[in-house]
């Protein structure tokens, strides 16, 4: 109860959450919870929150999952630095704007195959994410919550280290936007399923 009052206050929280990644993931945001996908902030202030991610790979796949020559070995560290700030003002339907921004740091460490033309390690800002969203307080039922959701608008934006004359870099070098809903439903005392739809 105390780290809910804290939280309130504006304090910050530091959360490590490591991943280890065993198959290639599409690139956009599956969020970096598990559970409780659609709740909300303890309340209104600002919140920080770091992700550490490591990613590790000794091959490569073509497009008909071969090896290739590509690399002997890939170890990438991303530092996921999440400052939200969350409003008490309600804007639509009694959900409270906020604005969700992620800075990431990129470390990529290559050890090329023979003859490979993927240049070896390189450092430095990822792209950074900004999204404005709308988060609902839970609906509440005789035993506790029920539903609870949020709505953000992700944007990418194009500010990482990007070099044309390299494959792999921290940025990718465009500017794209990832709407997506995330929601929290309680099946019971003991289950629930979370979901982000994008």
């Amino acid at each position: 109860m105390g780290l809910m009052r804290a939280m309130r206050r504006g304090l910050f929280l530091v959360a490590l959450a490591p991943t280890l990644a065993a198959a290639q993931l599409p690139a956009v945001n599956l969020g970096f919870t598990s559970f409780f996908d659609g709740g909300p902030p303890a309340g209104p202030g600002f919140y920080f929150q770091e992700y550490i991610e490591y990613y590790t790979s000794g091959t490569l796949k073509d497009q008909q999952n071969h090896d290739t020559p590509l690399i002997d070995d890939l170890n990438v560290w991303v530092s996921l630095n999440q400052l939200i700030y969350q409003s008490d003002q309600e804007l639509l339907l009694g959900g409270k704007w906020g604005v969700d921004v992620i800075i990431p740091l990129v470390s990529l460490e290559v050890n090329p195959g023979a003859g490979s033309p993927i240049n070896t390690d390189h450092q430095g800002l990822g792209d950074v994410l900004i999204g404005p969203y709308l988060q609902w307080g839970p609906i509440m039922g005789e035993k506790g919550p029920i539903f609870m959701h949020r709505i953000e608008f992700q944007n990418m934006i194009p500010t990482g280290k990007y070099d044309n004359d390299k494959i792999l870099t921290p940025g990718s070098n465009f500017y794209s936007l990832d709407p997506y809903w995330a929601a929290t439903v309680f099946l019971g005392p003991k289950v629930e399923a979370s979901w982000r739809l994008h």
